[in-house]
């Protein structure tokens, strides 16, 4: 091939690029270019902005920043005779699901408007996550683990936490396949006021390791971002957890604000 020829071909494929927003030529649109999936890349190390967090109010759904922590409101579920939402979890291309006591719903992430999928079996479900591969699982308060159908809301039943831990109020699940609880109950049995990180294996729902204790309790809420595990609690703290010892660090408070769950993408990654 001549040198023109070289030169042109080289010329439309950096045109393209561009036109696409990938001027750095990375195969992903550059920072700050408006992408449907920008929220949800895996492996791409562009920093914190590609994870957004949402979390929520048994009525009401919110966006929180992860830098300052400021909350965005989105709208109230408007749940069917005023069902109150107890968690929360988000699809791998970003698609928003909510779980009451008794029932599975899928919420409009620009209005917050919550649609009836089904009922769901099992007592106190106060917890789920999406795993990579877009199975839905979810626990209730005993630490009983679950699989639910997103298009109807059937159960299959999994297993239990175990080893004398029980659910706080969530599942997290991350690109890596580990699955993140928190528990107030476990061996030290003060942890109803000072909640536990676990992990949880996502085949079998049993318990897997004992990372630490996190400083707080009544925790309903859980995600991840920036390399750490996000906890929310129906108190209105927003506390970072160390996913190596489970420590934590308080980042917001919000006195009029009762946080009943919290969600993330599963393609969100801790190191």
């Amino acid at each position: 091939m001549n040198t023109v020829s070289c030169s042109a071909l080289l010329l439309s494929v950096l045109m393209a690029a561009c036109a696409n927003g990938d001027g750095d030529g990375s195969g992903f649109p550059d920072s700050g270019v408006n992408s449907p999936d920008a929220d949800n890349r895996p492996n791409v190390d562009a920093g914190p902005r590609l994870v957004r967090m949402f979390v929520h109010t048994d009525t009401t759904l919110y966006l929180i920043d992860d830098q300052n922590f400021a909350l965005t409101e989105i709208g109230p579920f408007n749940a069917p005779d005023g069902d109150r939402m107890t968690d929360l979890a988000i699809t791998p291309n970003g698609e928003i699901y909510t779980l009451s006591n008794k029932a599975l719903y899928h919420v409009n992430r620009d209005t917050a408007q919550a649609t009836l999928i089904g009922p769901v079996a099992g007592t106190a479900n106060v917890g789920m996550t999406f795993l990579v591969d877009g199975t839905l699982l979810a626990t209730d308060k005993t630490g009983g683990v679950r699989k639910i159908d997103p298009e109807t809301g059937a159960v299959t039943e999994l297993g239990e936490f175990g080893s004398g831990y029980a659910t706080a109020g969530d599942l997290v699940a991350v690109a890596d396949g580990r699955m993140f609880a928190i528990s107030d109950k476990g061996p030290m049995g003060n942890e109803a006021d000072n909640n536990v990180l676990i992990t949880i294996d996502p085949e079998t729902g049993a318990f897997v390791q004992s990372i630490g204790q996190i400083g707080w309790g009544r925790v309903f809420g859980s995600a991840v971002a920036n390399n750490r595990v996000y906890a929310f609690t129906d108190e209105g703290y927003v506390v970072e957890i160390n996913p190596v010892n489970g420590v934590g660090t308080q980042r917001a408070y919000y006195e009029s604000i009762k946080f009943w769950g919290a969600g993330v993408t599963p393609t969100a990654a801790i190191d």
